[in-house]
């Protein structure tokens, strides 16, 4: 990725940090957006616009691919991580909003009878 001057003399710890991690795995931003699941240009944005901070979840998906600590990477945000960190894990998110998009109480109770199953087979 190509930067004017200014853009470089901006950057922000995170977009430094990325563009360093992307540098030394020879992939693009682009390549990194879709392994963490993000949108395409997501990681670009934050490169490019330094005004921009992004969700905690974008920071736990970052962590989660990269191998990073979470606590790491939302610090390179600028935030505190949450006490609660452990149980902010981007699966279990997306886990929860499944369930809360599910509009039909039959599905919820269908979704958790699942996860019961599963607890079940993995102590089998």
């Amino acid at each position: 990725m190509k930067l004017t001057q200014h853009q470089k003399a901006n950057l922000t710890p995170l977009a430094r940090w990325l563009l360093d991690y992307v540098r030394e795995r020879e992939i693009t931003l682009t390549q990194l957006s879709r392994q963490a699941g993000l949108s395409l240009g997501a990681l670009r944005s934050l490169v490019l616009y330094p005004q921009r901070v992004p969700k905690l979840e974008t920071c736990l998906q970052l962590a989660k691919v990269t191998g990073e600590p979470p606590d790491k990477v939302i610090s390179l945000v600028g935030l505190k991580a949450p006490a609660n960190l452990a149980s902010l894990d981007p699966d279990r998110i997306n886990l929860l909003r499944a369930y809360d998009g599910l509009n039909n109480p039959h599905l919820q109770r269908t979704l958790a009878a699942i996860g019961q199953l599963l607890l079940q087979d993995e102590h089998v």
